[in-house]
């Protein structure tokens, strides 16, 4: 069975005869491998309990009812004290760094405060981390950064239902320090992240006595982390060629020509050409009229260049000044309406139809008024 239909059972009576199966055709490791891919193991928003509480004590019931040795008992009992874990690792992460910056910021004010404190920091202020000359680690911290932004935007906005309904409110400056501090708590979340990643997918023990460890017991593990930073690697060298070509030959601007033919037949940008390299390489294919949501790989290229175009074009015009005690999201990030992004998506070669598709899939929320998942 695949992960992603393990991930989509919401029903108990289903996924219990799901694993009566796998423990009947092979094995109690089997089950509870199984039970961990469905993902109702852990709720990462920091409740301490089982995201799916009901469907995980259903799912205890039949696997007790299954064993029948101390051997089997003693691994069904781990496997819950490891389930039991990481949920109290992810509450202490809420109660400790999360819930005290929320008590801080009025509810309505809080996505839009993070946001501007997300993108100042990231367009001014990373530019003066103190560095050495043999260790410029900029990059990796816009990197990380940027990637927790959203587990950040993920409990605000999914979990918390916080709204950001006006991009135009003028939010004091002292309150988007204080939702900047999110930060931190993201950069421990995503160890928390790893961690879980590791534990559901690949075989990974943990264990607390006066500390809390895992242990993997498949090279599996290490070879997916070290595959992954392969690829950073490869992208951050790939990037520095490419910038490095495009001031050499056509120098600063960023657009190669406004064309209504989706890549690979033409770009309209050098970063655009670079990303269908990336998905050459990454997913060995050419092929990018492939499908995902019905949507054409190309189309969904073409649609994030387009937002990356807009975003320069933004930043150019971009005139903040210092002495400005109060911000909006609309001061320092690009906001249109949605009518505004489907018509632009269009001009530059998508179908009316796919362009609304592409719109709803990249904003968090249908009410949003802007592209929050495209604008980092």
């Amino acid at each position: 069975m695949f992960m992603y239909e393990l991930e989509e059972i919401k029903n108990a009576e289903i996924l219990s005869d799901i694993i009566s199966n796998t423990y009947r055709n092979h094995n109690l490791d089997e089950a509870l491998k199984l039970i961990k891919k469905t993902g109702i193991c852990v709720d990462f928003f920091g409740s301490g309990k089982p995201k799916n509480e009901k469907m995980f004590n259903r799912a205890m019931e039949t696997v007790q009812s299954l064993i029948s040795d101390n051997d089997e008992t003693k691994k069904l009992n781990a496997f819950q004290t490891e389930v039991t874990i990481l949920n109290s690792l992810y509450k202490r992460l809420t109660d400790d760094y999360v819930s005290p910056i929320e008590q801080q910021i009025p509810n309505d004010l809080h996505v839009a405060a993070y946001l501007i404190g997300l993108e100042l920091f990231l367009s001014n202020d990373i530019n003066r981390l103190k560095y050495s000359e043999l260790n410029n680690n900029r990059a990796d911290f816009f990197e990380n950064v940027a990637e927790s932004s959203g587990n950040v935007l993920q409990y605000l906005i999914k979990h918390k239902k916080f709204p950001l309904e006006n991009s135009e409110l003028k939010i004091d400056f002292e309150i988007t320090k204080i939702a900047f501090s999110h930060v931190r708590s993201s950069e421990y979340r995503e160890i928390l992240d790893i961690l879980r990643e590791a534990w559901s997918y690949f075989e990974v023990d943990i264990k607390q006595d006066d500390f809390i460890t895992a242990y993997s017991k498949s090279d599996r593990t290490m070879g997916k982390q070290i595959s992954h930073m392969k690829f950073l690697d490869v992208r951050n060298a790939k990037q520095a060629k490419h910038s490095y070509t495009q001031v050499q030959m056509f120098g600063n601007g960023s657009t190669i020509s406004k064309t209504r033919k989706l890549p690979p037949t033409d770009f309209i940008s050098y970063n655009e050409r670079m990303t269908c390299e990336f998905i050459e390489e990454y997913f060995s294919t050419r092929d990018l009229a492939l499908k995902f949501l019905d949507i054409s790989i190309a189309e969904f290229i073409r649609a994030y260049s387009i937002i990356a175009v807009e975003c320069e074009l933004f930043m150019k015009k971009r005139k903040l000044k210092s002495k400005n005690t109060h911000v909006s999201l609309s001061d320092v990030c690009v906001s249109k309406t949605k009518k505004k992004w489907i018509y632009l998506f269009i001009e530059w070669g998508l179908t009316h139809k796919n362009a609304e598709k592409i719109f709803d899939a990249l904003v968090f929320d249908k009410h949003l008024r802007i592209c929050l998942t495209a604008l980092y």
